[in-house]
């Protein structure tokens, strides 16, 4: 129901949904698909140590954090917080699993996140070994990329140096290395991502 009790979503209520939705895509993308289930690696230890993420993969990373940046709004300011400190210790965290987790850890809101009704499954039978509802992930997966999509236009007015690293062309070819490298290979969530990006 709305504030005035006539079952009416508001448009508030819908944009809240939408970001949420989108945030949480976000926190488990980078949870869960950068080095892998990170809950199975102790932060306080050098467990992990040796699995540097590749060259290839960190650029790829690298860029997509940038894009986040950019284009995601600047009041969404959980994911912004954790956006700058991905960006500016990702030459440490690049190092191993243990380091994103130690980062990550200190983001205690983000654990709270959760789908909306707009995302949440009717059922379970789709949950991957993490459990996490692969038809909730894409709904959530999607979102993100819309409010990227949108945030590009108003990006290109305002980043400094280089402004082709903020358009429409290279934001999907950001977007199409990322979710080659680092979105599951299940179903439609890989492959339709990839031919239906929103440019």
């Amino acid at each position: 129901l709305d504030d005035h009790g006539t079952g009416e979503i508001t448009n508030e209520k819908l944009l809240e949904d939408i970001f949420n939705d989108a945030l949480t895509a976000f926190i488990l993308t980078i949870r869960y698909n950068i080095y892998g289930d990170l809950s199975t690696i102790r932060v306080h230890d050098n467990e992990g140590a040796s699995t540097q993420l590749p060259q290839m993969k960190a650029d790829i990373l690298k860029d997509f954090l940038d894009l986040c940046y950019w284009t995601l709004p600047s009041k969404w300011i959980m994911v912004q917080g954790l956006l700058h400190d991905l960006r500016s210790d990702f030459a440490v965290i690049i190092g191993g699993p243990h380091i994103l987790k130690s980062l990550l850890s200190k983001h205690s809101g983000i654990e709270t996140v959760a789908w909306s009704d707009g995302c949440k499954a009717k059922s379970n039978k789709d949950v991957d070994s993490n459990g996490i509802n692969l038809t909730s992930y894409s709904c959530g997966l999607w979102k993100l990329f819309h409010i990227i999509s949108v945030g590009v236009n108003e990006a290109h007015h305002k980043v400094l140096g280089d402004v082709r690293r903020a358009t429409p062309a290279y934001a999907a070819w950001v977007l199409r290395d990322f979710i080659s490298e680092f979105i599951p290979e299940k179903r439609d969530i890989k492959e339709g991502a990839i031919t239906g990006l929103p440019w």
